[in-house]
């Protein structure tokens, strides 16, 4: 693993694709890789001296808002693949970050992701120009800046609705679900026939937090070859996603 770290360069860790972190295709899981883009932010914020603990005492997280993830091909069991990040600097107030999963010098799977800098007590947002810690530029890059996009349910019955409960083991240290978790919820929600299909593209909104015990009420709609999913708690939307096919 390398932990060289600049404004201008990738931070890089290598890693082999556990069965455990497999579909029963044999395939990388959708939160596993959502797994390595979130774990691999951590680390590189660490790295540079701007791990949890630290931002938690100084009053700030990075709190993951939107993500988009493309696939050129699947990462596979016990496939030695490389994981590289950097900060592509912000877009209102917007940190976003790429990363690439990569194997024997070939791109399998693009991430972009957009972050936000919040008071993790009071959760009010912090913009990046008053983030005293580090600087940012302009995110300039249109292909990383997609994940920006806001996704909305169609204006419509949904074609299938269910729900899921949030479970203690989904929670992590912040005391509501990982990050990576609600892609488990939303690959279960899909009709059969989708679960089997291979994802070209998966976007997700995260927009409020699930707890422990809380009812969350999903909605499916298919849509011009993708299949949005929408989820509910109490009438507010918890979270968005869109799988294209």
């Amino acid at each position: 693993m390398s932990e060289s770290f600049t404004m201008d360069a990738a931070y890089t860790m290598r890693s082999r694709i556990p069965l455990s972190g497999c579909d029963i295709f044999g395939r990388a899981g959708l939160s596993y890789l959502l797994r390595c883009a979130i774990d691999i932010a951590g680390f590189h914020y660490a790295s540079i001296g701007l791990s949890h603990e630290t931002l938690r005492s100084q009053g700030a997280a990075f709190l993951l808002s939107r993500l988009e993830m493309n696939f050129e091909a699947s990462p596979c069991v016990d496939d030695d693949i490389v994981i590289s990040t950097r900060e592509e600097g912000a877009k209102g107030a917007f940190l976003i970050r790429s990363c690439d999963i990569s194997k024997d010098g070939t791109r399998l799977v693009s991430i972009s992701s957009a972050w936000l800098i919040v008071n993790p007590d009071t959760r009010t947002i912090i913009r990046p120009s008053l983030f005293t810690q580090r600087r940012y530029g302009k995110c300039t890059e249109a292909r990383r800046t997609g994940c920006c996009t806001r996704l909305r349910a169609p204006d419509r019955p949904p074609d299938r609705t269910g729900s899921h409960i949030v479970s203690f083991s989904e929670l992590d240290c912040n005391g509501h679900m990982n990050s990576a978790c609600y892609g488990d919820v939303a690959v279960d929600f899909l009709p059969d026939a989708l679960q089997d299909a291979r994802i070209r593209r998966f976007t997700i909104n995260y927009e409020k937090e699930a707890r422990r015990g809380e009812l969350l009420t999903l909605s499916g709609f298919a849509s011009d070859g993708d299949y949005i999913i929408s989820a509910l708690h109490d009438g507010q939307t918890c979270f968005t996603v869109r799988f294209s096919f």
